[in-house]
């Protein structure tokens, strides 16, 4: 029998912060980033693991591969970026590195927080 995944709840209160709109800035550190990204693999392991078990739809599913896809190809460029501006003390480069960031986690809470429902309605 596969292991239940959870998300630490810390890590889907930070994701979930970010999703939301605020007037404070989001700050990324090395801590979230390595976050999202073991969110990220959870929430893979979790979207398999409902499609195997028919609790998601095809379509759900696919909308997942789809950002999935998007985060793969996306978050190892902007994590580069960032850990290359607060080396060189880029503050342009920083921003911009965090608001991509900030944009692949937001997208990516929606996603687990999707995933821990379906897990625990059906």
């Amino acid at each position: 029998m596969r292991r239940m995944l959870r998300f630490p709840a810390a890590v889907l209160l930070a994701l979930v912060m970010v999703a939301c709109a605020s007037t404070t800035p989001f700050v990324v550190t090395g801590q979230t980033i390595k976050q999202s990204g073991l969110t990220f693999l959870e929430t893979a392991k979790l979207y398999d693991t409902l499609y195997d078990q028919k609790k998601i739809t095809a379509k759900q599913y696919n909308e997942w591969k789809v950002v999935g896809k998007k985060y793969q190809d996306a978050y190892p460029v902007a994590e580069r970026l960032w850990n290359t501006a607060r080396a060189s003390n880029d503050v342009v480069l920083e921003k911009a590195s965090t608001d991509a960031l900030a944009h692949l986690m937001a997208e990516l809470a929606r996603f687990a927080l999707a995933a821990a429902q379906y897990r625990s309605t059906q």
